[in-house]
């Protein structure tokens, strides 16, 4: 016998943006959560690829992930705007060993 999906679709955002409270911590929470999750699976599969196509993959995936937040719930805690920071503090940190290698071929030293 086949199974109907059930209706409202039981997803986490949805609950969130029907919820009474309307207070954005648990939605900011949510989108930074899988934001992280996905640069970590990105980090993961794209370890040995180079500078350019990371940074491809990032701006793909990631970060209109976190510009979303900023465009729907505009986050103004100090606690979510740092939520957000980290993530992409994180992508950065992750591409820091690249510097030293570009450094040296620079035309400018």
């Amino acid at each position: 016998m086949v199974s109907r999906p059930s209706w409202p679709p039981k997803s986490e955002v949805l609950i969130q943006s029907l919820s009474l409270d309307l207070k954005p911590e648990k939605y900011i929470g949510l989108v930074v959560r899988k934001a992280s999750n996905t640069l970590w699976l990105l980090t993961q599969f794209l370890r040995y690829l180079d500078i350019h196509s990371k940074i491809s993959a990032y701006t793909s995936y990631v970060r209109p992930q976190l510009e979303h937040i900023a465009v729907i719930r505009s986050p103004y805690l100090k606690e979510d705007i740092d939520r957000i920071k980290r993530v992409q503090k994180r992508f950065v940190k992750g591409l820091q060993g690249f510097r030293s290698s570009k450094k040296a071929h620079s035309p400018y030293t």
